[in-house]
């Protein structure tokens, strides 16, 4: 009877193991899931100066919709310092020119 108690025993902590093991593989999974979409984020933002430069001598008709679906939020720091908060959690902190 002594080795069935054992062996429940150790039966019950390979099942705990395997439990916590699982939980922290999916951990580590979602992890570098938002690792590869922070990658993909800063990617996109990297190619905006460009596409801004490209259109600096172009007149353009300002329409707010597309800033209204975009940006969440703008915060002032200071007279000069803006932090613009888009709407998929990128944050995006610009200094402004006098």
């Amino acid at each position: 009877m002594e080795m069935a108690g054992k062996d429940n025993i150790v039966g019950e902590d390979f099942i705990a193991l395997s439990k916590e093991f699982a939980e922290v593989e999916k951990v580590i999974a979602e992890k570098k899931k938002r690792q590869v979409g922070a990658g993909a984020d800063q990617s996109r933002m990297s190619e905006v100066p460009g596409a801004l430069n490209a259109l600096k001598n172009h007149p353009i008709d300002f329409d707010d919709t597309a800033a209204r679906q975009l940006i969440s939020c703008i915060k002032v720091f200071s007279k000069n310092e803006l932090l613009v908060i888009f709407k998929g959690g990128i944050e995006k902190t610009t200094t402004m020119e006098n």
